[in-house]
């Protein structure tokens, strides 16, 4: 019983690990969409501005609200995607197995983890949102 607990802790490390890396690269995706509508909203601020300037004083603020709400979607889509082992084995646990106690303990321990990187991803992203008055 031990030993199987402790393969399934290793599939849930690397399972975090890989879904890490989807997160970044669907944010990042969305950012490129949502730079391009950003540009064309702050086309009349950026008379004799640098494009670095531009990025940073008009893109930027414009999309930080943006990228805090697709960083959640994009955690929260990516930890409980029909594809991702985690959650097979929750489900096998609790309904192939029979063994409701287990996988739902399981369960609970995989929300908290994802609350918690939610919290945490939330809480850096949050101090550069800006919102206008």
């Amino acid at each position: 019983m031990i030993c199987r607990f402790r393969q399934k802790t290793f599939a849930a490390a690397e399972m975090c690990c890989v879904s890490c890396s989807t997160v970044s690269l669907e944010i990042m995706c969305a950012v490129v969409f949502w730079d391009s509508k950003a540009r064309k909203r702050g086309k009349d601020l950026e008379e004799g501005a640098t494009g670095w300037e531009n990025f940073w004083k008009i893109t930027f603020p414009m999309i930080s609200p943006l990228i805090l709400v697709n960083s959640v979607y994009t955690i929260i889509d990516s930890f409980t995607s029909a594809d991702n082992e985690l959650m097979t084995l929750i489900k096998n646990t609790i309904f192939s197995e029979v063994k409701y106690g287990f996988g739902s303990a399981m369960a609970w321990i995989y929300f908290v983890l994802i609350a918690v990187i939610i919290a945490v991803v939330g809480g850096l992203i949050s101090r550069k949102v800006f919102y206008t008055d």
